[in-house]
């Protein structure tokens, strides 16, 4: 059986500290000046 993870969005470093702290696996950050594609930043959060 797999294990859920839950990946939570972050909009700000106060966002990216609250999702940690209310348990998610792992976050990602967009870069609103990018021009292309937003960059994403995946941050793997290990027990």
């Amino acid at each position: 059986m797999r294990k859920i993870e839950l990946l939570a969005p972050a909009g700000s470093v106060e966002s990216l500290y609250a999702a940690v702290q209310a348990g998610a696996d792992a976050v990602y950050m967009g870069e609103a000046n990018f021009l292309l594609e937003p960059m994403l930043i995946i941050l793997m959060m290990s027990n």
